[in-house]
């Protein structure tokens, strides 16, 4: 009978390992913009951490790693409520500490009564600005690697999260340059020993990150394993370890200058000028208005059909401007740059002094130009 239990406890753990492992990203999001690669080393059947990357918005990544104190399966049960919590919480618009004070309010009510904690460092990358707004509950720093050899830290900035209620979480924002590479990890990794109770240490950790700074993310992942497992040899675990690198590649085709918001608001007011009787006119705005509309869903193809026929019809240089420059903006958004790029200068030549039009036509010219690089080097 005892035997029995013991084998549905282990057949029990042995699936709940299985699931944690599950809960890992296999994938990651905006794989034009970043590469990234991780590992979890549990202490035991069950771990306590969890890192994770996922969208939040078309220009948004969310960057997370959790350290739940404890192991075990209380610990893996808590990481679950973490990653559901994250990512139910983590909108468009939020601020990383207004996103990890909604979490902790959700930790807090379901597991306050156990006085149970976790660290956790929670990232809104936006790929747009090349920004990292970060709020870190006391969780190890973030190493942040840049290309010439440069580290920031990102210290801790906030309490730990599940302790109490009200705390007052806060965030801070740096900017990030293509090729700068991020760490995250926990701290079992730098608290690792080896038979001799030797301690792997921060230093040890950081001459490893520099001396790899040029493998690719993937790479540093299995040489960071084969180094703990050289350092620790058979030595027992005494604390989870994970690990992820993501390198910071950028945007390679930066954002056009264009206020669909605006044009809806104008287009409006000139619908409300435009006299009732001229039908031809009205329909005219009304119709750009609808392909304004239609943008604003990024539904490209449509809005360029409505467009493309109301530009047979657009005679006034200030009808032919709107036109083009919202066909120019369509056919950016459906990634036809050169398309874009011709239908812009035609824009330029109605108004050759508008620095918007100048700055679009030298972003869309960037665009091409790393494309053309890019066909020629296969």
């Amino acid at each position: 009978m005892v035997n029995e239990k013991g084998r549905t406890v282990k057949l029990d753990l042995e699936i709940a390992r299985k699931i944690q492992f599950s809960m890992m990203p296999k994938e990651f999001p905006f794989q034009d913009f970043l590469e990234a690669s991780g590992f979890c080393l549990p202490m035991a059947e069950l771990g306590g951490d969890y890192y994770d990357i996922f969208k939040i918005s078309e220009q948004e990544a969310g960057i997370l790693m959790v350290d739940v104190c404890g192991h075990g399966v209380a610990a893996a049960l808590i990481t679950a409520v973490a990653k559901i919590s994250f990512r139910n919480h983590a909108k468009s618009g939020l601020s990383a500490s207004d996103i990890m004070n909604r979490v902790n309010s959700d930790i807090y009510r379901t597991l306050g009564e156990f006085k149970i904690h976790l660290t956790a460092v929670f990232c809104v990358l936006d790929l747009n600005n090349n920004t990292l707004e970060y709020c870190n509950a006391g969780h190890s720093e973030v190493l942040v690697l840049s290309a010439d050899g440069e580290t920031r830290t990102l210290e801790a900035n906030s309490f730990f999260v599940g302790v109490m209620e009200d705390v007052q979480f806060h965030s801070s924002t740096i900017d990030l340059n293509p090729g700068d590479r991020l760490v995250l990890y926990t701290k079992g990794i730098p608290e690792a020993r080896n038979p001799d109770e030797g301690i792997y240490s921060f230093s040890h950790f950081m001459d490893f990150l520099q001396k790899h700074r040029s493998q690719p993310v993937a790479k540093l992942t299995r040489l960071m394993i084969d180094d703990l497992n050289t350092f620790c040899k058979s030595h027992e675990k005494k604390d989870d370890q994970t690990f992820l690198a993501i390198d910071f590649m950028g945007n390679p085709y930066p954002q056009l200058i264009f206020d669909l918001n605006l044009m809806e608001k104008i287009q409006k007011h000139r619908i409300d000028l435009t006299s009732k009787d001229d039908e031809k006119f009205l329909y005219f705005e009304e119709e750009v208005l609808k392909a304004i509309h239609v943008l604003q869903d990024a539904n490209c193809s449509e809005a360029i059909e409505i467009l493309s026929t109301l530009e047979q019809d657009a005679n006034r240089n200030e009808d032919k401007y709107k036109i083009w420059s919202l066909l120019g903006y369509a056919h950016y958004l459906n990634k036809n740059y050169l398309l874009s790029l011709k239908i812009w200068k035609q824009a330029a030549k109605l108004f050759p002094f508008n620095d918007t039009i100048n700055s679009n036509l030298q972003i869309l010219e960037k665009i091409n130009r790393k494309i053309h690089r890019e066909i020629f080097l296969r």
